[in-house]
């Protein structure tokens, strides 16, 4: 499932530890001794969650993950609150609503997708993926599943990424595992060796490992990586005579795809909102829904790759955007 491109960027907030009840991420960096194998190093990697502790089981799956990556020639990740921060946000939200899906149902907190969720954080991102799963007994359990898809290993080993945050919540039918992968913007992509998935874990589980046994099946959501949108959003108009913000519009397209990110201000009832596509000056698509507040994705179908425009009226408002 991929994830939709950001929608707006904001000013970097001071870092906040993420910590709840129900989910937590972690926030140290745990970095390998070398020659060591993560049955030596990465401790709680086959401990339940609800044995440890979150903060203990989120580390586990960090040093893992600095593990498999420094063992195919990568550099580890750095620790950061705001993806820590995002990471907990998720597995939270999924493990108190019942779901297992990249794209938050309507009505979450802190964003409707991964995009989202970092950029809410305060972190202003250029590339960010995630991964997400339910079910596993252990952080070793857990990645071991990531590495065995393509796409879940994909965004461990991405050379890309330079930060991660993990979160669990042991919460509901969980546990629910999260992992966030970013780059802020103005960093340069670090190099690395192309790393090809999916791939046996780095270090199997030692002799003699008390890991509980698998749920079956465990679930596991596809991969959710996207770099930043080729079309920043154009600005809103001014508030009307209400008061009421105007709400922000984005889109982005993939050849003959195009996703519209639609943002209306909170407090706003359902309401019809209009999308009208046009390229080459004319209307090639229009379509209608009903929404609330909150951020929607629409997806239209082009009749050509090729650039336009679009406008979309929410009530007597009409905002417009580009697209490439």
């Amino acid at each position: 499932m991929s994830v939709p491109s950001r929608v707006r960027t904001r000013n970097a907030r001071r870092p906040v530890a993420a910590a709840s009840a129900v989910g937590v991420a972690v926030l140290a960096s745990l970095a390998a001794a070398p020659g060591a194998t993560a049955a030596t190093v990465c401790a709680d990697a086959d401990a339940a969650p609800a044995t440890v502790g979150g903060a203990r089981a989120a580390a586990a799956v960090g040093c893992l993950v600095d593990h498999e990556r420094q063992a195919a020639g990568l550099a580890p990740l750095n620790r950061e609150s705001r993806t820590a921060q995002a990471a907990g946000w998720h597995a939270d939200d999924m493990a108190a609503r019942g779901y297992v899906a990249h794209d938050a149902p309507i009505g979450a907190p802190h964003g409707t997708d991964v995009g989202d969720r970092l950029t809410n954080a305060g972190y202003v991102w250029t590339l960010v993926g995630e991964n997400i799963a339910r079910g596993q007994s252990t952080p070793r359990a857990v990645m071991t599943a990531w590495l065995a898809s393509a796409g879940h290993c994909a965004n461990v080993m991405r050379p890309g990424f330079t930060d991660a945050g993990f979160g669990i919540s042991t919460a509901g039918n969980g546990p629910y595992w999260t992992q966030v992968f970013a780059r802020p913007m103005g960093v340069a992509a670090p190099s690395g060796p192309a790393v090809s998935c999916p791939r046996a874990p780095a270090s199997p589980a030692p002799a003699g490992s008390t890991a509980v046994p698998e749920p079956v099946p465990a679930s596991t959501a596809p991969p959710a990586a996207t770099p930043a949108p080729a079309v920043a959003p154009a600005p809103g108009s001014a508030a009307g005579p209400s008061g009421s913000a105007a709400p922000r519009v984005a889109a982005v397209r993939q050849r003959c795809r195009l996703t519209v990110r639609v943002t209306l201000p909170a407090g706003t009832a359902r309401t019809r909102v209009v999308v009208r596509v046009r390229q080459r000056g004319r209307v090639v698509r229009t379509r209608t829904v009903t929404r609330a507040a909150g951020t929607h994705r629409l997806t239209v179908a082009l009749p050509a790759a090729r650039a336009g425009r679009l406008s979309v009226r929410v009530g007597a408002r009409t905002v417009t955007a580009a697209f490439r």
